[in-house]
C-alpha cells in the first residue's frame, strides 16, 4: 500500500519538528506564569501563598506535557540506524537492575529484528517502571521463549492500592505517592511499534506480573 508507505515518511519526517512546535509555547507559557506570579506578588505587595500554590501547579503540568511530546514523538518514530537481526537476551544481560532482584534468564538464543538503540532504552524503561511499581521482595526477573516471541516477564508484590492496571500504561499516569511516571507507557509504546506487547496482571491475587513479548524473527527471510 503505497499510499500508506508515503502517510508514515510524511509523519516521520515530520514529528521532531511537531514535538518542537508543541513545546514551544509551552515553554513561553512557563515563563509567562512565572512573570504573572511575581508580577501579581508585587501588586499586592506580599507573598500570596494560594497564589504561589496554583503558580507551582500549573508549571508542573505543563513541564509534564513536555516530557509527554518527547517521549512519543522521540519513539513513535525509527531512529537513523539499521534494523538489525540479534538475540535479546544479550542486550537485557546488559541491563541493570536493583540489586535484590533475583534473575533467571535462561539464555535463549533466539533473535528479535530491532532498532537496537529501540531495544536497550525498553528494557531499561521497564525495569525502570517495574522498580517503582513493585513494592517489597521477592522481585524476579526471568526469560523464556515459544516459537513465535521471546518474553521477559518480571513478578513480584504490588502496591495493594492498585488495580486499575491499565492507568500504568498511561502517559498522564501518577503514581500512589503522586510522582508522575511514564516509564512503562513509553516501554509500551516501543514495544507495541515492533509487534510486541507489555502487559501487567494480578496473578492468583497475589503477585503482579508485568509482560514483555517480542516477535521472534524469521531468520531465513531477515523479517
Amino acid at each position: 500500500m503505497k499510499w500508506l508507505e508515503r502517510f508514515s515518511s510524511a509523519s516521520f519526517s515530520r514529528a521532531s519538528d511537531v514535538s518542537h512546535d508543541l513545546k514551544t509555547p509551552l515553554n513561553i507559557a512557563v515563563l509567562n506564569l512565572e512573570l504573572l506570579r511575581m508580577r501579581v506578588q508585587k501588586l499586592v505587595g506580599f507573598p500570596d501563598e494560594k497564589l504561589t500554590e496554583y503558580s507551582k501547579a500549573i508549571d508542573h503540568e505543563l513541564r509534564r506535557m513536555a516530557r509527554v511530546f518527547d517521549s512519543y514523538f522521540v519513539y513513535s518514530t525509527p531512529p537513523d540506524e539499521a534494523l538489525e537481526l540479534f538475540s535479546p537476551s544479550g542486550v537485557l544481560q546488559e541491563t541493570k537492575t536493583p540489586g535484590d532482584w533475583q534473575r533467571q534468564e535462561s539464555g535463549d538464543a533466539v533473535k528479535v529484528q530491532f532498532h537496537r538503540s529501540r531495544l536497550v532504552d525498553l528494557l531499561k524503561l521497564m525495569v525502570e517502571g517495574a522498580s517503582r511499581l513493585f513494592s517489597s521482595q521477592p522481585v524476579v526477573l526471568s526469560t523464556s521463549s515459544d516459537a513465535t516471541h521471546f518474553q521477559v516477564r518480571i513478578e513480584g508484590e504490588g502496591p495493594s492500592s492498585e488495580s486499575d492496571f491499565g492507568k500504568v500504561f498511561k502517559f498522564y499516569y501518577t503514581d500512589p505517592s503522586g510522582t508522575p511516571d511514564i516509564a512503562l507507557a513509553t516501554a509500551r509504546l516501543i514495544a507495541e511499534t515492533y509487534g510486541g506487547t507489555l502487559t501487567l496482571w494480578d496473578e492468583n491475587g497475589k503477585r503482579l506480573v508485568l509482560d514483555l513479548r517480542l516477535p521472534i524473527a524469521d531468520q531465513a527471510s531477515g523479517s
